[in-house]
């Protein structure tokens, strides 16, 4: 029981936790060898060192998702004017594509794709606001190598064409 415990300690620390913060002092090594019965002993494994454990641990995997997804929408804000996939971020990331996936779908409530997406159509909405560039250059500027598919996707996504949405918006 003293080496689970040393485990436990070292596995907190190696996460980045601080053994007295997670655990406190009721979770002590001296605490444990004063336990005399082994109802004492599954009792304080139980609430004073797995729970506390487990409830760390499931905040730094929250932790992790959130800087994960954070980095992800970074490179989206970065690179939307270029080839961008999921994969690449997942190769430059380096994590497995499907569980950046799940990560960044848990945490920004949409999917990868559908992110990029309206990203790229937020940055299209600023440009026909506010420039004159034509349809086919901002599509261009936007990654996009065929005008008409960047009209479809900005016409599911906001709902009107991108020649009407400019008439609207002047």
């Amino acid at each position: 029981m003293v080496q689970l415990l040393s485990r436990v300690y070292q596995l907190v620390q190696e996460q980045g936790g601080d053994v007295a913060e997670v655990l406190g002092e009721k979770a002590s090594m001296a605490r444990l060898l004063k336990l005399s019965t082994l109802d004492e002993m599954t009792n304080w494994f139980r609430k004073r060192l797995f729970q506390p454990v487990i409830h760390f641990w499931r905040e730094q995997e929250e932790s992790q998702y959130m800087n994960i997804a954070r980095r992800m929408i970074r490179l989206i804000e970065e690179r939307y004017d270029r080839e961008l996939s999921l994969e690449a971020c997942a190769e430059e990331l380096n994590f497995h594509p499907v569980y950046l996936s799940r990560v960044f779908k848990k945490e920004a409530g949409v999917n990868f794709t559908e992110y990029l997406a309206e990203y790229r159509m937020e940055k299209a909405k600023t440009w026909l606001q506010t420039t004159d560039l034509k349809i086919s250059e901002i599509a261009e500027k936007l990654n996009y190598t065929n005008p008409t598919a960047f009209i479809r996707t900005f016409r599911k996504i906001t709902g009107t064409t991108p020649g009407k949405y400019r008439e609207q918006q002047r």
